[in-house]
């Protein structure tokens, strides 16, 4: 539990803003959605809106420009390089997930611009593709890229094709690591890298 405890606080500091703008936003007896289709394009939108804004902030704000948040994210390259790239040393893997202040900050600045342009109820489905994303494919996938011998390892490699893929993933960001300057984005479809060609 103490290994897992920094994914913990990452997922609760995405998941609990999240939930207070449905809150916020729930008419009770209203359903949130009169739209299953509209829901879907405006999910599948912050999923792929969230891959492309992963690449272009871990490109230019943890890499290239000199801001704060690139110090937390040279300690994340120093303590998880080599053969250390997967550990179970908590200590190297506290630098691992996003800092709890990140996503909420993110949050509260997109949904006012995203509330104004689009709407309440698209901002609701856009919100619910950038928290799959954000929890699912970013916080949780990393972390455990990074944790060796974990739960996930030894389920997926008895269904080959699951396998096949979670290597790649690992390799393809193990190669980020190593290179530094190529393949920001850390989940498929890898929409930043391949616009920009930064993937290997």
């Amino acid at each position: 539990m103490k290994l897992h405890l920094p994914l913990f606080k990452a997922i609760t500091s995405t998941i609990l803003p999240f939930s207070l703008m449905l809150l916020g936003k729930w008419n009770f007896g209203t359903p949130f959605f009169n739209s299953p289709g509209k829901f879907i394009i405006w999910f599948i939108f912050g999923y792929f809106y969230t891959n492309f804004f992963e690449w272009w902030y871990h490109n230019y704000w943890l890499h290239k420009w000199r801001t704060p948040l690139r110090v937390g994210h040279a300690c994340h390259h120093a303590k998880l390089h080599g053969e250390n790239f997967r550990t179970r040393d908590k200590n190297r893997l506290e630098a691992t997930t996003t800092s709890w202040y990140i996503f909420p900050a993110l949050f509260v600045v997109h949904n006012i611009i995203f509330v104004a342009f689009f709407g309440h109820e698209n901002t609701i489905a856009f919100f619910s593709g950038i928290t799959f994303h954000f929890t699912i494919c970013y916080e949780i996938a990393h972390w455990l890229t990074h944790v060796k011998n974990n739960m996930i390892d030894k389920l997926v490699e008895k269904i080959p094709i699951l396998n096949k893929l979670r290597e790649k993933q690992i390799e393809h960001h193990r190669i980020h690591h190593a290179e530094y300057q190529i393949n920001f984005n850390f989940s498929p479809p890898y929409a930043g890298d391949i616009i920009f060609k930064t993937k290997k």
